[in-house]
């Protein structure tokens, strides 16, 4: 896969790692990063060879926070509307994937 800017994508054996890589930000989601996300969930999803998806977030603070709400506070409301249905796009997408997801926080003792 293309590397990305806010997105890892890791392959061993039959389980790919998708690490949202935005720690500064607690891993919050921008556009970006939903365009990132969605592109590797729609390459995912015709890959028989993949059995499994893991998906996690960078750093020790944060899974993901959620929406980016600062990259949220500058846009009008159709951006804004735009950027709900891309959200919701792409999670539907990894809620559609014929593999296995897990959602992993990684907690830090």
């Amino acid at each position: 896969m293309s590397d990305y800017k806010n997105i890892l994508v890791a392959t061993k054996d039959s389980i790919t790692t998708i690490t949202i890589n935005r720690p500064a930000a607690m891993n919050a989601l921008d556009s970006a990063t939903l365009t990132e996300l969605g592109d590797v969930v729609a390459r995912l999803a015709d890959n028989k060879s993949i059995r499994a998806v893991i998906i996690t977030g960078a750093g020790d603070k944060a899974f993901v926070a959620g929406a980016d709400l600062a990259a949220m506070s500058t846009m009008t409301a159709e951006q804004g509307r735009d950027f709900s249905i891309l959200g919701h796009t792409v999670f539907d997408a990894i809620e559609d994937l014929p593999q296995v997801v897990i959602a992993q926080l990684m907690v830090m003792l």
